[in-house]
């Protein structure tokens, strides 16, 4: 587990079990969010993407706030695409 650190043997034998199975639970998440970061990071020194659309998500990441928490709405395709992120419907969405 990269985020939380440690040897195997730890985890194995000495991290509780109920956080071992929280980072399993996040692990997703996290790599997610690390995937997307990556792409943002790509799409800003490539030009396709205005850094100033990130700080704001950036500066929470890294104060460790949420969306909830910040009150922000759920991003729209609309919003994917101004950013330069093409993104279709889901099945269920588009009448399928």
């Amino acid at each position: 587990m990269a985020m939380y650190g440690g040897d195997p043997m730890t985890w194995l034998a000495v991290t509780p079990v109920a956080v071992v199975q929280a980072c399993w639970t996040m692990l997703p998440r996290i790599q997610a969010r690390q995937s997307l970061r990556a792409v943002h990071v790509a799409g800003i020194g490539a030009g396709t993407i205005k850094p100033e659309r990130l700080l704001a998500q950036w500066e929470r990441d890294a104060a460790g706030g949420s969306v909830a928490a910040s009150g922000a709405r759920v991003p729209t395709l609309g919003d994917l695409a101004e950013i330069g992120l093409g993104a279709a419907p889901e099945p269920s969405q588009a009448g399928g």
